[in-house]
């Protein structure tokens, strides 16, 4: 530390005796480039000169490849049908008139027990929006279980809040206004 600080605060001939040290001589000792490594900070802190070492790691092996292109395609299966099941629960819980909507635009809409208007559709987060009475969208919601879960999953537990629990659901979502 005391060299450092003697670096810092002096030039290669003068030693800073006062507490506080000029900039033109701590820039100095930051940013020269000639002398040993002790006479200026920066080359102190880098170690200008020296070799650094790397290390160089073999890669995988093609066993390992394989195995984790295995562990891949199974991952991806148990996703699908993840998503899959999430579809049909989602569906089964659905009026008509919602599912054709799903079917032909993956947009669920909603009117809840107060009376608003609500689009849910198909993603995870800001995904929910209220609409006025002339359909346009005036504020989005953003709120999502904190599970990593198929959209179709996020989107029943956002619809089935609004139904049931809407004041809820608007005490925690985030919000942002669209319209005024």
């Amino acid at each position: 530390m005391t060299t450092l600080w003697y670096n810092w605060n002096n030039t290669s001939t003068t030693l800073i005796t006062t507490n506080s040290a000029s900039t033109s001589v701590t820039w100095s000792q930051w940013a020269t480039t000639g002398g040993t490594a002790s006479s200026n900070t920066w080359q102190y802190w880098t170690g200008t000169g020296t070799t650094i070492s790397t290390v160089n790691y073999p890669g995988p092996t093609e066993e390992e490849r394989e195995a984790a292109r295995i562990a891949d395609k199974k991952r991806e299966r148990q996703r699908k049908e993840a998503e899959e099941r999430a579809e049909k629960i989602l569906t089964e819980n659905l009026d008509e008139e919602q599912k054709k909507s799903y079917g032909e635009h993956k947009v669920v809409p909603i009117t809840t027990a107060k009376g608003r208007k609500y689009l849910v559709k198909k993603g995870r987060a800001g995904n929910v929006y209220r609409i006025d009475e002339h359909g346009i969208e005036v504020e989005r919601f953003c709120i999502h279980p904190d599970e990593a879960v198929p959209d179709q999953d996020t989107m029943l537990a956002q619809l089935l809040w609004l139904r049931w629990c809407e004041e809820d659901f608007l005490r925690i979502a985030n919000m942002t206004r669209l319209a005024a």
